[in-house]
């Protein structure tokens, strides 16, 4: 008996030292150009876990490992996110470079447990050379290579190419017990988790011993994040920037922003890293914000609708019903109650659209009459889209490991989430930068999402 290892293992352990010797290679010439880029140890590791599915294409760990007297920080790139090809995974590890930036800098570049990244990580991520895009959930966390970085890892993609030659198969999302289905999953300000009965969470708060404050369901907490209205700035039940800072120690949220930034067009009071303002934009204490009249305040001032003209409703309308449909069917093989259904939430809404988009079209006789959506429904509908995004990003990840494979791929969910992410990007935008103040407008408004599953029980558009 030979006592050489057969072809097959020395087969898949070259394979995978290769892949490592790629990234290194990599990650050595993102260093030549950008000094800042700490070193680190690169490790293939797994993405995803039967609890919750695939969940990530990499991480960025500070003082990870001990090497030769020093800690070095950890750069992990998941095995499944292989499968995506040389450009995907080399945009992974630039990513990583940025976070590798403001630990070098000593900058905070996230929050939430490093899920939420903020303008100064977008600032970092432009540095490198990426186009960065923001996700309603994770911030300025969408990182893309762009044709110059392309030409200038010319090399190393070509190396990183012949070196994935495997990937990692995702682990199966287990599905919920039967017993926890009504438990929500809840977070507290600091990041942590529990999960509780809806009826136990309804008694009293429960509060976190770390932050001291209250665990609130994801979905909540999403949708407060993701502009769900424009607050009152004196009702006592609004969580506070300010309040926030003092409870968890070390975490920069003691201003808010004052600039004319996107988010104060939306009439949403934030901390300046999660909008579109400058780094040294002006911002208000929460003594200045309780000491200046309600009309003053940045996101009173500066607070704009929505308008829209009947070409570009129909245009959105497209996406949201191609949404819609896929939604459906899938939330009908896992019978979800009506209240979890983003399909019947997106159908009001283009239910609404649809009024609005024939009354501005009657009404554009002698000019466009555009549609008009308040600041609170304007954000109400960026959160339905963003929500409905991550919906169809999780049917893609299901399908990319499915076996046998579904007739229709991956690339047609991943598509039109991109879709909507755009469209989210660009609502957000107009508000910022509105075209001038029509002499007519259809006003239509989008009731909260409890009332909106039977929209045909509801009053007709508001003029």
């Amino acid at each position: 008996m030979s006592g050489e290892p057969d072809a097959a293992s020395q087969s898949v352990e070259v394979a995978g030292s290769a892949v490592v010797a790629a990234l290194e290679d990599a990650w050595t010439a993102i260093r030549t150009h950008h000094a800042d880029v700490p070193q680190v140890v690169i490790i293939l590791g797994a993405g995803s876990e039967a609890r919750r599915g695939l969940f990530k294409w990499g991480h960025f760990a500070a003082a990870r490992w001990h090497v030769a007297g020093a800690n070095r920080p950890e750069v992990l790139v998941s095995g499944e996110g292989l499968r995506r090809g040389a450009p995907q995974v080399l945009a992974t590890l630039l990513h990583e470079a940025a976070h590798g930036i403001a630990n070098t800098r000593g900058i905070q570049d996230t929050s939430r447990q490093g899920r939420w990244h903020n303008r100064r990580f977008a600032t970092l991520a432009g540095e490198l050379s990426l186009k960065v895009t923001q996700d309603q959930q994770t911030g300025w966390s969408q990182t893309h290579l762009t044709e110059q970085l392309a030409d200038r890892y010319a090399d190393q993609l070509s190396g990183l190419a012949s070196a994935l030659q495997l990937w990692r198969h995702a682990e199966l999302q287990l599905g919920t017990p039967t017993g926890s289905r009504n438990l929500l999953a809840c977070s507290c300000a600091c990041g942590r988790k529990l999960r509780v009965a809806r009826s136990t969470l309804e008694q009293a708060p429960i509060i976190c011993g770390a932050c001291q404050e209250p665990f609130t369901p994801e979905r909540q907490l999403t949708r407060k994040r993701q502009l769900a209205g424009s607050p009152d700035p004196e009702d006592p039940h609004q969580p506070s920037i300010a309040a926030g800072a003092t409870a968890g120690a070390g975490r920069d949220l003691t201003r808010y922003c004052a600039a004319d930034c996107n988010l104060n067009h939306a009439g949403t009071p934030h901390p300046s890293w999660d909008c579109n303002a400058p780094l040294d934009g002006p911002t208000l204490t929460v003594v200045q914000r309780h000491a200046l009249p309600t009309a003053e305040l940045p996101w009173v001032r500066h607070a704009t609708p929505l308008l829209l003209t009947a070409g570009e409703v129909a245009r959105l309308r497209s996406p949201i019903t191609a949404t819609m449909l896929r939604l459906q069917v899938d939330e009908d093989a896992c019978n979800l109650p009506e209240r979890e259904r983003l399909s019947s939430q997106l159908r009001a809404v283009d239910w609404r659209l649809v009024r609005g988009q024939l009354d501005a079209r009657d009404a554009s006789v002698r000019a466009d009459v555009p549609v008009q959506l308040d600041c609170p429904d304007a954000n109400r509908l960026r959160g339905l889209l963003g929500d409905a995004a991550r919906r169809l990003d999780d049917q893609a990840r299901r399908r990319a490991t499915a076996n046998p494979s579904y007739l229709v791929g991956p690339e047609d969910f991943t598509n039109l989430a991109d879709q909507l992410r755009e469209w989210c990007s660009d609502l957000l935008d107009r508000q910022q930068h509105p075209r001038a103040t029509p002499e007519q407008a259809i006003a239509i408004a989008l009731d909260p999402f409890e009332r909106q599953l039977q929209p045909a029980r509801e009053a007709g558009h508001e003029r």
